[in-house]
């Protein structure tokens, strides 16, 4: 079966991959793993800022059907610690919601010996991690273009 053009497909990502499968005439599960190999490459798997006091990571695109989440905001003062890690030494734990692919997705909520993770990440080697202490969840994974960037920007910004 051909591929449906490029505009159609990143027209129909963002609702999910249901609208996808059904929209391009692909079978479900064809359309789920196409939605998840266009999606994943993707540098940026999510927002982050600080808006006035808090810290807003935010999933983008189908991300948050992935994630099967809205991410998340804390107060500044609670993030503990601001990091770049090889996505293989993060541990994971059990997935509850979330997407698990190895190598292509890896993205919702992971739980591990009384932690709670928010991962949001694809195809990438190298991912951001935020520690939070005292929140719902005590460490937020997430995949952006440039990570070790990334991490100094937020250092700064929560120190200035």
């Amino acid at each position: 079966m051909p591929m449906p053009p490029a505009s159609t497909v990143s027209a129909l990502l963002l609702p999910g991959a249901a609208g996808l499968a059904v929209t391009a005439g692909l079978g479900v599960a064809a359309g789920v793993v196409l939605a998840l190999v266009l999606t994943t490459g993707a540098p940026d798997q999510a927002t982050i800022g600080i808006v006035e006091d808090e810290l807003v990571v935010r999933p983008l695109g189908a991300m948050r059907v992935w994630a099967l989440s809205r991410g998340v905001s804390v107060p500044v003062s609670a993030v503990a610690d601001i990091g770049v890690a090889d996505r293989r030494a993060v541990p994971l734990g059990l997935r509850a919601p979330g997407a698990y692919l190895p190598g292509v997705v890896c993205a919702g909520t992971y739980r591990r010996r009384g932690s709670k993770s928010l991962w949001m990440v694809g195809r990438t080697s190298r991912v951001l991690v935020i520690d939070f202490v005292d929140q719902s969840y005590d460490r937020v994974v997430v995949q952006v273009a440039e990570p070790e960037a990334a991490a100094i920007a937020l250092r700064r910004a929560l120190l200035g």
